[in-house]
This record gives structure tokens, C-alpha cells and sequence, in this order.
């Protein structure tokens, strides 16, 4: 195919592909279908990557809550930055509204799911705790209720709405919604440049 061919073949294609088929140094206009596959391999490679940050940062932040016995509000923060550096691995070059936005949503799903490990794991024996300190329970006492029942007594859903509304026992809701709305825009932003939204694709 000559390089006439190939602008002609150019001006043909939906707009959306014109700027991938600049960017093809040989001159070849690929075809559709090749376009399709070669973005739907990264698109869900990407998502995998991203999941994995997900699940990554909330371990980790399982763990650093886990072990000072605070959950520590700014290591939220981690799981935006996991997501978006997992996604964009394979995104190189690429500025993608819609991965932008998933990677928003499994920012979103890392913090639920860190939440749901410290509610799970952890929380009873921070119950526990406050059962002694605060209510007068002995030990003996507080040890007589199972992780099961007071999982039951305090579902996960209460536990996550006290999380962003209630100031009891020293929680600031305002603080948490701040580090939760910053994980899923770092996540968004890495993905989806905002300073450059004409290059996405």
C-alpha cells in the first residue's frame, strides 16, 4: 500500500481511530479488527492489574491497622496509587476516560474491601478492648462474646456508616471521607489525564 493509499484508508475510519493509525510508524493501516483486539488485551489486562492493586492495598492497610491498632485514615491513599499504577503497566501512552472511571471504582472496591477485613478480623477484638476500657467489662467478661456474635451485633454496614458519620470514640468521619475521596481520584487521575483529556481514547 502506498503512503496516498494509506491517507486515503485514513480518512475512512471512525474518528476515534484515526489517532492510533498516526502513531503506526510503518505506514500500515491496521485493520478494525486487529485495533479491537489489540485494546480489549490491554483493556482487561489493565483491569486485572488494577484489581490486584485493589486487593494489594487493602491488605496492606489491613496489616498497618492490625498492627498499630489504629485504622490510619491516610493509607487509604494506597490503594488509589496501587490501582492506578497497576492500570496504566499496560496503558502506556494511552489517556482512557472510561479505565479512568473503573479505576475510580476499584479504588472504591479496595476500600470497601480493606474495611471489610478490619471489620471482620479486627474489629471484635477492638470491641473487646473497649468493652474493658470503657464499659467496665473484666477480661473474662469480654472474651465470653465470639468474633461471630459480635459480628452480628455490629454488622459490617453499621460499622462501615459510623466510619464516615459518626465522631464517636475518637473517629473523625470528616477525615475519613477526605482519604477515601483522594484514593479514588488518584486512582482516576493516574489513568486519565486530566491536563490532556484530547488524548484519550
Amino acid at each position: 500500500m502506498s503512503e496516498e493509499d494509506a491517507k486515503v484508508q485514513v480518512e475512512k475510519l471512525p474518528g476515534k481511530y484515526k489517532s492510533l493509525s498516526k502513531s503506526n510508524k510503518t505506514g500500515k493501516v491496521l485493520s478494525s479488527t486487529e485495533k479491537i483486539a489489540v485494546g480489549s488485551s490491554a483493556f482487561i489486562g489493565s483491569i486485572g492489574l488494577g484489581a490486584a492493586g485493589a486487593v494489594l492495598g487493602a491488605f496492606l492497610w489491613y496489616i498497618v491497622a492490625s498492627v498499630t491498632n489504629i485504622q490510619i485514615g491516610y493509607f487509604a491513599i494506597l490503594i488509589g496509587i496501587f490501582v492506578g499504577f497497576g492500570m496504566k503497566i499496560l496503558l502506556k501512552g494511552t489517556n482512557s476516560l472510561m479505565l479512568g472511571l473503573i479505576a475510580g471504582v476499584l479504588s472504591l472496591f479496595g476500600l470497601v474491601l480493606g474495611n471489610f477485613l478490619l471489620w471482620s478480623l479486627q474489629m471484635p477484638k477492638w470491641t473487646r478492648e473497649s468493652l474493658v476500657e470503657d464499659y467496665g467489662y473484666t477480661q473474662e467478661e469480654a472474651l465470653e462474646f465470639s468474633d461471630s456474635q459480635i459480628r452480628e451485633i455490629y454488622p459490617f454496614g453499621d460499622y462501615l456508616k459510623d466510619d464516615l458519620t459518626s465522631s464517636e470514640g475518637g473517629n473523625n468521619p470528616v477525615i475519613s471521607w477526605v482519604f477515601y475521596l483522594l484514593a479514588v481520584y488518584i486512582g482516576f487521575s493516574r489513568v486519565f489525564d486530566l491536563r490532556n483529556p484530547n488524548k484519550s481514547i
